[in-house]
C-alpha cells in the first residue's frame, strides 16, 4: 500500500472512527483474537536513557498497565498517577531544538499525544466513555515547551505536518475503534517497525 493509499486510508479511518465514540468504552478491546504485543526492542534494543527525552518511565507505565490487547487499566494508572505527571513534566519541559530528527519529533509527540490522553481520562475519572468529557479532544490542558494546546491540536497542527499517515494508527484516542494503546513507547530507533505494524494490525482487525 502506498502512502497515498494510506493517508487517504488514514483520513477515512479517523472520520469513521469519530462516529462509534459516543458507542465505545474507554477500555480498548480488539474485536479479534490473533491480537498480541509486538515489541520490537527484541530487534533493535532501545535505551530510553539515549532519546531526545527519557522515556523510561513511560515504558514502565505502559508496560504495567496495559495488557497486549490494548485494554488500558485506568484504575493502575491512577495509583501510579504521580510518576504519570513526572512524565509529564519531562514532556513539558523538553526543548524540540534542530538538533531533533524527524523520527525524533514524530515519537515525541505520539508518545506526548497518548500519555496527555490517559492524563485527559483520569482527570474526570470515573467515567465509562470519553465522550462523557465536553469536547475532550478541543481541551487546552497540554502544556509542552510554555505552549498550551489541546490533543486535536498535536494531532493536526503538529503531527500532520509530517506528511506520515500512519500516526493515525500509533495515537490513541480512548476508544475501542482506535488503534490499541502499546506496551512500549515509541521512539526514533523503533518508530519505522511501530508505525508499520499498527498500520498492518489496524487496517487487518475486523
Amino acid at each position: 500500500m502506498t502512502k497515498l493509499q494510506l493517508l487517504i486510508f488514514g483520513i477515512l479511518t479517523s472520520f469513521c472512527a469519530n462516529t462509534f465514540f459516543a458507542q465505545t468504552s474507554i477500555s480498548y478491546i480488539s474485536n479479534t483474537s490473533d491480537v498480541y504485543a509486538f515489541d520490537p526492542s527484541k530487534r533493535v534494543r532501545v535505551n530510553y536513557k539515549e532519546e531526545k527525552i527519557d522515556y523510561t518511565i513511560w515504558k514502565n507505565l505502559l508496560q504495567k498497565n496495559t495488557l497486549p490487547n490494548g485494554k488500558v487499566k485506568y484504575d493502575g494508572f491512577r495509583d501510579d498517577l504521580p510518576e504519570l505527571n513526572t512524565f509529564i513534566k519531562q514532556l513539558s519541559n523538553a526543548k524540540i531544538t534542530n538538533s531533533w530528527t524527524k523520527s525524533d519529533k514524530i515519537a515525541f509527540w505520539i508518545n506526548a499525544y497518548n500519555a496527555h490522553t490517559i492524563k485527559l481520562i483520569l482527570n474526570h475519572y470515573p467515567i465509562s466513555s470519553i465522550k462523557e468529557i465536553s469536547g475532550p479532544w478541543k481541551i487546552k490542558f497540554v502544556t509542552i515547551n510554555n505552549t498550551l494546546m489541546s490533543l486535536s491540536e498535536i494531532e493536526h497542527k503538529i503531527l500532520r505536518k509530517f506528511r506520515e499517515p500512519r500516526i493515525h494508527f500509533a495515537i490513541n484516542c480512548a476508544s475501542s475503534s482506535c488503534p490499541r494503546l502499546i506496551q512500549i513507547p515509541y521512539t526514533s530507533k523503533n518508530l519505522e517497525k511501530l508505525l508499520d505494524r499498527q498500520t498492518k494490525e489496524f487496517i487487518n482487525d475486523g
